[in-house]
């Protein structure tokens, strides 16, 4: 295990991807910025890039977990959590 993963991943996130780690995995990587480059390192580490967020930077991704330990030395990626649906109370 990697400290750039124990520092980047929350505990949950990373467990899961220790134990299976060829799974796929739908992520939020948080970066310092967006950009073309950034998105070209992603998508050769094997993700598919499904959204770009400028706002809150950040690529919304799909891939397996294992592909996540060739981005974790970049220095733009600041962190990794898992992409789940938003679920807003009505009342």
């Amino acid at each position: 295990m990697t400290v750039e993963l124990v520092e980047k991943c929350p505990d949950t996130l990373r467990r899961m991807i220790e134990a299976s780690p060829h799974a796929s995995y739908d992520l939020i990587l948080r970066v310092s910025e967006v950009s073309e480059d950034q998105q070209k390192q992603i998508e050769e580490a094997g993700f598919v890039v499904r959204r770009c967020i400028r706002l809150i930077p950040s690529f919304v991704v799909t891939g397996a977990g294992d592909a996540l330990f060739d981005l974790l030395d970049c220095p733009w990626l600041i962190a990794v959590e898992p992409d789940r649906p938003v679920r807003i109370p009505y009342n």
